[in-house]
């Protein structure tokens, strides 16, 4: 199960990473953005881009054991939770203004997180 999950988040950053690197301003319904968050949304693609390739990698190698797996899923985890309330801070902890990425990392933490419990050896 734990493999599966980490394959299905590789395709899921994977798929928002392209998605940011190509389309920054279409991602957060904006006609016009700042420059700096351009940028910054593109970085954020690169490196959603890249864990979520780093995930599929590992989600296809057989050789790796369940242990491996539980941390990377750890990794994962802990990833998903900082960039989830990183967003959430960026509205200045009010509690009407919640972003939907926010929401998406946290619960996409809590999932994990749940994976790691299940299976743990």
């Amino acid at each position: 199960m734990i493999r599966r999950l980490i394959h299905i988040h590789g395709v899921v950053e994977t798929s928002a990473g392209l998605a940011l690197i190509f389309f920054p301003i279409g991602m957060y319904g904006f006609n016009v953005m700042d420059d700096n968050a351009v940028i910054v949304s593109r970085l954020y693609g690169i490196l959603a881009l890249s864990v979520g390739l780093i995930s599929i990698i590992l989600a296809m190698d057989k050789q790796i054991s369940a242990t491996t797996h539980i941390k990377v899923a750890s990794v994962i985890t802990a990833f998903q939770f900082g960039i989830g309330f990183g967003i959430y801070g960026l509205y200045d902890l009010h509690p009407l203004m919640f972003s939907m990425a926010a929401l998406f990392h946290i619960v996409l933490g809590c999932i994990f997180l749940f994976g790691i419990f299940k299976n743990k050896p």
